[in-house]
């Protein structure tokens, strides 16, 4: 389900709730499209307020390749939501009433930076990452630079990280992280479990929970060259070498 339908439906429990919905909410439509280009990209941000963004970094792709699916109610948006900007493919939003889900294949190793106020995110052989969302989860699969991610309502996963640091947080989520590469962690979290997994090696290990159990299965040296900080305000901590 789309990120305008997301927030039609809360809207609509709460119009429910106060005593009435005007059957005019509900008429939404929709659109998909596709582009591409072949103009050469050094970085991708993100500046919409509600939508998925979902990037697929390939060492094959020369070009890039923008899909749309467009949910609006009113007029159809006609205005592009996306552009090249200095190098730099920015994905927009369409206004309001008006949510735009992105899936971009691109070549690997990009950087990533900006925000979504309402929509997940899905990220595959990218680079740097520095990214939030208010509401949706964030996943993360072979990412090659520093991750810094955020959300509001949702979970954090990440796989085959292999970066130079990894920095996740989330306000009611669980947090799951792979790393394939010895770097410092910190996953913290209010409300939800948190598990990392690690290349084996000594790390200064702080995990430390409120309500929820932790169990440590990585070799803890307060002396060593990284670390990992594992926090939740409720929920439990796992931490693990990978074997």
């Amino acid at each position: 389900m789309r990120s305008l339908s997301r927030a039609l439906a809360l809207v609509a429990v709460t119009a429910l709730t106060a005593g009435g919905l005007s059957a005019c909410l509900w008429d939404s439509e929709s659109f998909d499209d596709q582009s591409r280009h072949e103009e050469k990209i050094t970085a991708v941000r993100m500046d919409l307020a509600s939508g998925d963004v979902t990037l697929r970094g390939s060492r094959a792709d020369s070009e890039i390749s923008v899909r749309r699916s467009v949910e609006y109610r009113g007029d159809r948006p006609k205005d592009a939501t996306h552009r090249i900007e200095d190098g730099v493919l920015v994905l927009g939003g369409c206004g309001d009433d008006c949510s735009v889900d992105y899936t971009v294949e691109l070549p690997a190793g990009l950087p990533v930076s900006g925000e979504t106020s309402n929509g997940s995110l899905s990220f595959s052989r990218v680079g740097e990452v520095r990214v939030s969302t208010g509401s949706g989860g964030i996943s993360l699969n072979r990412v090659s630079g520093t991750a810094r991610v955020r959300t509001s309502n949702g979970s954090v996963k990440g796989r085959e990280l292999a970066g130079k640091g990894v920095n996740a947080q989330s306000a009611n989520g669980n947090i799951d992280l792979v790393s394939t590469r010895t770097q410092n962690i910190d996953a913290t979290t209010s409300n939800g479990n948190v598990a990392v997994t690690v290349p084996e090696g000594r790390y200064a290990v702080t995990a430390k929970t409120s309500r929820g159990d932790t169990d440590v299965d990585v070799t803890d040296d307060p002396d060593a060259g990284h670390w990992i900080h594992a926090g939740s305000s409720n929920g439990n901590i796992e931490l693990r070498t990978a074997r």
